[in-house]
């Protein structure tokens, strides 16, 4: 019962939405590869770089913000990936 309490109460996050907590660190940074790497200056008309640049740095800046409030967070993450690998 315990394990699907701790579930249940985690926040979700919106696809491009700010990072609140580290566990939503890696697909932020995931989001920030594609959106700055979807930019096609040979079709303007099909994208916005204005909302794109926007939406990479709220993302940079939540980044930072979470990271820097739970220090050696990201070197705990990395230790636990390659336990998985």
């Amino acid at each position: 019962m315990q394990a699907g309490k701790s579930k249940s109460s985690q926040k979700t996050r919106e696809p491009y939405g700010r990072v609140t907590e580290v566990g939503q660190v890696p697909v932020a940074i995931g989001e920030i590869v594609y959106l700055s790497g979807s930019v096609r200056r040979d079709e303007p008309e099909t994208y916005d770089l204005q909302s794109q640049l926007a939406a990479v740095h709220r993302l940079a800046v939540s980044i930072q913000v979470v990271t820097c409030a739970n220090p050696g967070c990201l070197s705990q993450m990395a230790e636990n990936m390659e336990v998985k690998s």
